[in-house]
């Protein structure tokens, strides 16, 4: 899941099947933890490797982004993105940076009772380095996951800095 620059998070997957008879319909299929942790590692791998192709695999194409952070002054102030607004913006940031990293701690993981949909609550840490200065920027997000087409994929980003 994306910080600010990156903001990376995403995920989807959705079985149906017909039936001729009144047989029963196998069940639909339901987000593991797993599923959910492997997403989390491979986009924060992907963030660290400043791969977007990557990062962009596991947003949905309807994802909402929103970050809320302190402008000049200090004024709370909110920034929202679809995915081509993101991708755009997770492009020109890190053409413009030296170097970069991205942590991601204390990660909560909570799958919904029907299993379709899950959220991801975590702190997000991005150091880059831009024309000499290091900059760091600490976020809480929540991401929320969900399954669509047989695919996990985020859905929606929410990130507060701190």
């Amino acid at each position: 899941m994306p910080g600010p620059l990156l903001c990376a998070w995403a995920l989807a997957c959705s079985l149906a099947a017909g039936a001729a008879a009144p047989a029963a319909e196998p069940p639909a299929a339901r987000i593991t933890e797993r599923q959910v942790r492997e997403l989390v590692d491979r986009t924060t791998r992907a963030a660290n490797a400043r791969d977007v192709p990557a990062i962009m695999e596991v947003l949905a194409g309807d994802v909402r982004i929103v970050l809320d952070f302190r402008g000049p002054g200090g004024k709370r102030q909110r920034m929202r993105l679809n995915r081509e607004q993101y991708e755009a913006q997770a492009r020109e940031s890190l053409a413009h940076v030296g170097k970069y990293s991205y942590r991601r701690e204390k990660v909560e993981i909570a799958i919904a009772p029907d299993g379709r949909t899950a959220e991801v609550k975590s702190r997000v840490r991005e150091v880059t380095e831009h024309r000499g200065n290091t900059v760091v920027v600490a976020l809480d997000e929540t991401a929320t996951l969900g399954l669509r087409d047989g695919r996990l994929l985020v859905t929606g980003i929410h990130g507060v800095t701190r």
